[in-house]
């Protein structure tokens, strides 16, 4: 029987970028979404300063490429 430390649920923005946080604090992760597959579409068009912080503090805002801020962010 396989054991897993953490159970994410929502494969959303935030579910992902917390599993991918607590793997790499070495954590056994497993992420469980209600849809089986991926949509293949977008779910937003952008995203805000926080987010943008947040994906720099990673080091992967960089690899998103040029981007603009618009006036909400």
């Amino acid at each position: 029987m396989k054991t897993t430390d953490v159970i994410v649920v929502g494969a959303g923005p935030v579910g992902l970028m917390l599993a991918g946080e607590l793997r790499l604090g070495g954590a056994d992760v497993a992420v469980y979404d209600r849809l089986p597959a991926p949509t293949e579409e977008s779910r937003a068009l952008g995203f805000n300063r926080r987010a943008a912080e947040s994906l720099g503090q990673r080091g992967l805002l960089s690899r998103l490429g040029a981007f603009r801020w618009g006036p909400m962010g």
